[in-house]
């Protein structure tokens, strides 16, 4: 399961739908708490995390997040922020996108954080 946190749902839409083409099971969460909530109920393999988000800010999230046993999943950062890598490196996400990214981009960082078999619930 893979969980997407971002408040535009245009661009959360796409991302699903490209995922889920891939056989990849997503969740969607369209601002920072319900990412929490349910980054902690699913507990994903991976949180794809907008940094600009109602209610909740991405870092705060991902400190959240972080706070579970083990760490937490991994957090990939969504974001058109100059400074994403700076960004990124200091939620400690195991990578970032900037906005705008290509589709084909979504897929190969997921499958190169994850793997492909475990992305698609094998």
């Amino acid at each position: 399961m893979i969980l997407v946190v971002e408040d535009d749902a245009g661009i959360a839409d796409i991302i699903r739908r490209t995922l889920e083409d891939e056989d990849m099971q997503v969740a969607l969460a369209r601002d920072g708490e319900e990412g929490v909530r349910l980054g902690i109920e699913l507990q994903p393999a991976l949180v794809m995390l907008d940094m600009m988000l109602p209610l909740l800010p991405g870092e705060a999230v991902a400190a959240q997040l972080r706070r579970q046993p083990g760490g937490g999943p991994p957090i990939v950062v969504l974001s058109a922020a100059a400074d994403i890598a700076r960004i990124a490196s200091a939620v400690g996400a195991v990578g970032f996108l900037a906005k705008p990214f290509d589709l084909d981009e979504v897929v190969e960082l997921v499958e190169r954080t994850i793997g492909p078999r475990l992305s698609r619930g094998n």
